[in-house]
């Protein structure tokens, strides 16, 4: 299991509960998308909207491919910033 902190990458229009509905969307549906339990897999990823993490329980590869696409995804808000 791993916590991912993603306060700074949630959608800031969304209302709660659903901020950080997009950001679980896009991990389940491009990172290992047949290993999520939605699809019969067994990794479970856990959206907790008051700490503005996801839990994730996965294998290290696919934890690794997580972590890439955070920090991605906060070069290219980094880049829109400016």
């Amino acid at each position: 299991q791993h916590v991912y902190p993603v306060e700074d990458l949630a959608d800031p229009n969304a209302e709660d509960p659903s901020r950080l509905m997009k950001l679980t969307d896009l991990v389940m549906s491009t990172i290992a998308t047949n290993s999520w339990d939605e699809q019969g897999g067994p990794g479970v990823i856990v959206p907790m909207e008051h700490l503005g993490v996801l839990v994730v329980s996965q294998t290290t590869d696919v934890h690794e491919q997580i972590a890439d696409l955070v920090v991605t995804l906060r070069r290219v808000r980094e880049i829109q910033a400016k």
